[in-house]
């Protein structure tokens, strides 16, 4: 699994410096064809499938404890649903204040010139 996130780091810096693109995207043991000459049997591509099953396992496993403490039902309610409220609330508190708050603050203050 060493060599392998290895292989994950040279592709990360390869794309932070331009060079994956999705015209020429290369794979993790195409990268690690420069450091091992054996990388490229079947048996090291049966190890990164595998490498990259293991990888989801612990990812899913990781969610799973995240989920015992509550930490993505508070994620969706910080990063989604409240945001979301607060959108639906503007779209509905700027019109009323435009059409309604403000032209009654005119009456009135019309009215108000008028006493004086």
């Amino acid at each position: 699994m060493i060599i392998f996130v290895l292989g994950e780091m040279y592709k990360t810096m390869r794309k932070e410096i331009g060079l994956n693109r999705n015209s020429f995207n290369v794979d993790i043991p195409d990268i690690l064809m420069f450091f091992m000459n054996d990388i490229t049997k079947p048996d090291y591509r049966k190890k990164y499938y595998r490498y990259k099953y293991n990888k989801l396992v612990l990812k899913s496993l990781v969610l799973c404890n995240k989920i015992d403490t509550g930490l993505p039902a508070h994620w969706v309610y910080y990063c989604v649903l409240k945001p979301l409220s607060y959108f639906v609330f503007l779209l509905v508190y700027i019109p009323v204040k435009i059409l309604f708050i403000n032209s009654i603050k005119r009456v009135y203050a019309k009215v108000k010139d008028r006493e004086r």
